[in-house]
């Protein structure tokens, strides 16, 4: 029934082909509005969820009030491994150092990390090694520098077994080149990298003994589970409480809770912006009501022929209404997937993945044949409550 219906009303919409396709044209714009806004904040999303994560974002770090004189110690690193909620820790110590290879000298950050770096701070080797256990036990001389130093000492990304010299203290101490990782890779590269060229990393223990230093002033602590970041920020704060005196000086910054923040964030701005671009579906679909005003007035005999030959009420209702529904089945498949071909195109163009929520393209069309039918319904009604004898005599 409902197909013969449509069938009959697609009829119906042909006499006027240009109203309706312009009627359909303007749902279309509408969908695609609302689908082509809804989506940039989708991929935004996950490209920054993904960056961010790459960063070692979703972790926390512990840290010390600058100028407190408070270290955190090899117990208290066994303390968080113990811990249920932690799937890696390490130890962070740092210095901008000065740092020599074939006769060349430049200034570079030197990081003093552990055998868990990789997993924490998402450190990427591309050739060699990571530092192991054996490094950071028996601070051994060996570090990992990323590929930018590479590329400006020798001009090559592969440099594993030569040497750097790093100072520190005013000391100077020869390593061996282990591996070589990603530029831009870990929160540190990301948040200056783009004034410091040069990144290296010691086992911590190595870069301790050079320091003549005991202790380290943070710990960048990964969790299994990232939604229990809060749990664990809590917990640990109340450890430290019971174990230092001073525990005010201990600090705990929760990355993974500014992440939320600034998901949220996005998600109330893709929010606002598909609520602006539906603006032009509520334009569409009163453009859509008024259209088909006009389709009543001019169809007003024909009305009256099929009441005089025994049509209700309600089929003339079921018959506008049908027609209503597929121009706005029409205009948001339309809509739909002209959005996804632009979806499409960007992600070719750009070379970026762009989120398609397949789901949300299927609710989408759902609702705007919805509204269509709510907006066709007035006309509609209209349309059945006219009398059969006032319908034939309307010129």
């Amino acid at each position: 029934m409902l197909v013969k219906q449509i069938s009959s009303s697609i009829r119906s919409l042909k006499r006027q082909k240009f109203r309706t396709w312009f009627t359909v044209t303007s749902i279309a714009i509408g969908v695609t509005a609302i689908v082509l806004t809804t989506h940039i904040g989708f991929s935004g999303k996950a490209f920054l969820n993904k960056e961010m994560n790459s960063m070692g974002m979703d972790s926390l770090l512990l840290g010390t009030k600058e100028g407190s004189g408070t270290f955190y110690f090899a117990e208290d690193l066994n303390l968080i491994h113990k811990q249920n909620q932690v799937a890696a820790a390490t130890p962070l110590l740092s210095s901008y150092a000065k740092v020599k290879m074939r006769n060349y000298s430049a200034k570079a950050m030197v990081w003093g990390i552990g055998e868990q770096a990789e997993a924490v701070v998402s450190l990427q080797p591309i050739y060699g090694r990571m530092l192991n256990k054996n490094d950071i036990r028996g601070k051994r001389n060996v570090c990992v520098v990323d590929e930018k130093t590479a590329q400006n000492f020798y001009k090559r990304t592969n440099i594993v077994g030569k040497t750097i010299e790093v100072f520190l203290n005013n000391k100077s101490c020869t390593y061996e080149v282990v591996g070589v990782v990603k530029s831009g890779g870990a929160i540190f590269q990301n948040i200056v990298g783009q004034y410091v060229p040069n990144f290296v990393y010691l086992p911590y223990t190595a870069m301790q003994q050079d320091l003549g230093q005991e202790g380290f002033p943070q710990i960048a602590v990964k969790l299994a589970d990232t939604n229990q970041s809060k749990e664990f920020e809590e917990k640990i704060t109340q450890v430290f409480r019971r174990i230092r005196q001073e525990h005010s000086n201990y600090t705990v910054q929760n990355m993974a809770s500014q992440q939320e923040t600034l998901n949220s964030v996005i998600d109330i701005t893709t929010v606002i912006i598909t609520a602006i671009a539906a603006i032009s579906f509520l334009v569409a679909g009163f453009g859509m009501m008024a259209i088909m005003m006009i389709s009543v007035k001019e169809r007003t005999k024909e009305i009256g022929i099929k009441k005089s030959i025994g049509a209700s009420k309600g089929q003339i209702l079921q018959e506008f209404l049908v027609e209503s529904f597929t121009i706005s089945l029409l205009g948001s498949i339309i809509g739909c997937a002209f959005s996804v071909g632009i979806l499409l195109m960007a992600q070719k163009v750009f070379e970026k993945a762009i989120v398609i929520r397949w789901d949300f393209l299927g609710w989408c069309i759902a609702i705007t044949i919805i509204a269509g039918t709510l907006f066709g319904l007035p006309p509609s009604y209209q349309a059945s409550k006219m009398e059969p004898v006032q319908a034939l005599r309307y010129d």
